[in-house]
């Protein structure tokens, strides 16, 4: 997945989008969610914050093998956990070394 910035020709704001890269198309439960975000009056800063924070967790969802509409309460404190106890910022963006309790 891949952020691409974006801006809107007629107000001039920022907007961030997410797609997959293979193939390359839009993800649209992420950009559904940073559109209300931007609906919202979100500050671009932060809607592209939660862009990267959605694909870090997505990207976790993929390796512990779980789709996106079965997680449960578990998975979820599983990664919260991980994201307290990785060792550096890359640690958590790759997943190359990914440990879960």
């Amino acid at each position: 997945m891949k952020v691409s910035k974006l801006r809107d020709p007629q107000t001039k704001r920022l907007l961030f989008r997410v797609y997959s890269t293979q193939p390359y198309k839009p993800f649209d439960l992420i950009n559904d969610f940073l559109r209300h975000l931007e609906r919202r009056s979100y500050a671009a800063n932060t809607v592209r914050s939660h862009a990267y924070d959605l694909i870090r967790y997505f990207k976790y969802l993929t390796v512990i093998k779980i789709n996106w509409d079965t997680v449960s309460v578990d998975n979820i404190v599983d990664y919260v956990y991980h994201l307290r106890h990785a060792k550096s910022t890359t640690e958590t963006v790759s997943y190359t070394h990914l440990t879960l309790p």
